[in-house]
């Protein structure tokens, strides 16, 4: 009977040790899902950024060059459309079933996107 009553209060304390320990790992888990999803969304917006920025020089110069004919700035154009370019082929290599991670990491320093994406992966 002694005996009895002391295994009832183990199993009792094994439970809520087990308890805890799976809630723990569930916590874990779920701060590691949310770290990460909220590290690509960050890297998401910030080469939007760049694109929208390199969008905005590109209209600069070509409208400078065609003012001036001045040979910079049609370069520096040329130059600010290899961030656009650069985003377009990571972004459709990355559509790829079996994708190279070489030419998508080549798109990304393109597009200036690349301190984000090496955080991220």
């Amino acid at each position: 009977m002694k005996g009895e009553g002391r295994l009832n209060i183990d199993r009792k304390i094994l439970g809520v040790v087990s308890f805890g320990l799976l809630c723990a790992l569930l916590l874990i888990l779920t701060v590691n899902f949310s770290i990460n999803t909220s590290s690509g969304v960050r890297a998401f917006v910030a080469g939007e950024a760049y694109w929208a920025k390199a969008q905005k020089e590109a209209g600069v110069h070509l409208s400078n060059y065609i003012l001036t004919e001045n040979p910079d700035e049609y370069e520096h154009f040329k130059s600010v459309l290899r961030v656009i370019d650069g985003d377009r082929v990571a972004r459709e290599e990355l559509q790829r079933e079996h994708f190279d991670y070489d030419v998508v990491l080549e798109g990304f320093i393109a597009g200036k996107t690349i301190p984000m994406i090496l955080i991220t992966w």
